[in-house]
């Protein structure tokens, strides 16, 4: 039970911040993008704090909304990851408490993408929810995986 309540109230505080994130407006949301884009500009290139300022936004133009999905199937991924354990905290079978975690996760993904659409200049993607729920699957899948495992060494010793 102790599981369950850990993983649960760092499930919750994780919902927050991604809530946090969905309510920046467009221009901040934007402004945060494109940061990390120029550090990982910064990581990727040598010279790339050489580049003019043109040269620069052109690469953070081609690379914004790759970062930007990626983090999106990675919130949502650390999500699945915490409902599962919050879910295994139950002594739920593997199977309910994965169905339960997808089910919980994709539709906060969902209510994340409505709350959007009641943020100055963002929107609510089918799309965005999509990859949202793909995270979610990920993360409940790898948690999966690593108790299979775990499970298999036990009983192979």
């Amino acid at each position: 039970m102790i599981r369950f309540r850990i993983f649960s109230v760092a499930a919750l505080a994780w919902m927050v911040v991604i809530f946090m994130f969905s309510a920046k407006d467009a221009t901040r949301s934007t402004k945060d993008s494109n940061e990390v884009v120029e550090i990982i500009g910064e990581i990727i290139y040598e010279d790339f704090d050489n580049l003019d300022a043109e040269e620069k936004q052109v690469f953070i133009d081609k690379t914004d909304h790759a970062v930007r999905k990626t983090a999106h199937g990675l919130e949502y991924m650390l999500l699945g990851v915490l409902l599962m354990n919050a879910g295994l905290g139950l002594k739920n079978r593997k199977k309910t408490a994965a169905f339960l975690s997808f089910i919980t996760g994709s539709l906060y993904a969902a209510s994340d993408e409505i709350h959007q659409l009641y943020v100055p200049g963002r929107a609510g993607m089918v799309t965005d929810w999509l990859i949202d729920s793909g995270g979610v699957l990920a993360g409940v899948a790898a948690v999966s995986v690593t108790a299979l495992l775990i499970r298999r060494k036990k009983e192979a010793t």
